[in-house]
């Protein structure tokens, strides 16, 4: 997470700007959560999403006003690596650079260049979500039909734990990156 943010070097990785370790920030978790649900439980049309009461109740949804605006009721909180933390340096190579920085023409001319990056493997993560006990209603919406008498609580944490299995979270997902177990 945070590949393409300013950095010193050539890449970046999010960390956390009081203990300087690597950390997947909430909101993260959030989206990929929203992301998931809106294209597997609603064809993938965030407008049909923000009309469910499930979905709203969930994660909000903006409005002009405070009085058409709401506040999810799920909580995602920053995630921690739980033990040590596994890094690895790898790489990717861009094999057009002049012809991506508009320099050159498309051709094979030109030899890689290798931009190297950070990589967290093997490192496992504390993941929070959390929920008032009075608002973890069971659902009652479009996503009731999907998810029979559970609440809001189990939903997101199934939803969540798929999205990171099957969609991953942060750059380079298309060629592996990302994914949890």
């Amino acid at each position: 997470i945070g590949l393409g943010q300013i950095s010193v070097s050539e890449t970046s990785m999010t960390l956390h700007h009081i203990y300087g370790i690597p950390y997947i920030p909430g909101q993260a978790l959030k989206g990929i959560t929203r992301n998931y649900i809106i294209n597997e439980y609603f064809e993938g049309d965030e407008v049909k999403a923000v009309k469910d009461r499930d979905f709203t109740d969930i994660f909000g949804k903006e409005g002009k006003s405070l009085e058409e605006g709401s506040v999810g009721k799920i909580k995602f909180f920053d995630s921690y690596p739980v033990d040590n933390i596994n890094c690895r340096m790898d790489i990717m190579n861009n094999h057009h650079s002049k012809y991506y920085s508009k320099e050159g023409k498309l051709n094979d001319t030109e030899s890689p260049k290798p931009i190297r990056f950070m990589a967290i493997c093997d490192t496992s993560f504390d993941i929070n979500i959390a929920v008032k006990k009075k608002e973890n209603k069971v659902l009652e919406g479009n996503l009731a039909t999907e998810f029979k008498n559970k609440n809001m609580l189990e939903v997101t944490v199934e939803c969540l734990k798929m999205a990171l299995e099957y969609y991953g979270i942060g750059a380079k997902t298309a060629v592996g990156y990302g994914y949890f177990k």
